[in-house]
């Protein structure tokens, strides 16, 4: 990834409501990322879904 699009992924990622964005108070520079409850949510759902698919490949 170029710089341009590292950049702004933190915003598209806030949009999407998956994290939540606040300013580091260390570092000016510097932004944090916290997961939001929305992504909490979809990770849960996806890995659920991913170990449904394994066991079911496995049992065959």
């Amino acid at each position: 990834m170029d710089r341009s699009s590292v950049s702004r992924l933190p915003k598209q990622l806030e949009n999407l409501s998956y994290v939540k964005r606040e300013d580091s108070p260390k570092d000016r520079r510097a932004i944090l990322l916290t997961l939001t409850e929305v992504k909490f949510h979809l990770h849960k759902t996806i890995n659920f879904v991913s170990i449904t698919d394994e066991r079911s490949l496995i049992s065959r």
